[in-house]
């Protein structure tokens, strides 16, 4: 389940190859938001683990669907 949820984070916060924006820009500004308040990326990365576990929990035990939400483009830059 660690190599899973792991493999889930870092797909998080990977960018496209070649215009080099986050393909999650919620996750990735999260990521971002971690390194900036001094975590090295090993732990940046277990923060957006535990984001995904808190949202996957709240998703089975509400029975809802996943909604994306989309952050304003000034904070994405």
């Amino acid at each position: 389940m660690n190599k899973i949820l792991w493999g889930l984070a870092v797909r998080q916060v990977q960018t496209a190859r070649t215009s080099k924006k986050p393909l999650n820009s919620l996750f990735h500004a999260y990521y971002e938001k971690r390194l900036n308040e001094g975590k090295k990326k090993k732990q940046a990365i277990i923060c957006i683990m535990r984001r995904l576990v808190n949202i996957l929990y709240s998703m089975m035990k509400n029975k809802t669907e996943y909604r994306l939400t989309y952050l304003p483009e000034s904070l994405t830059s």
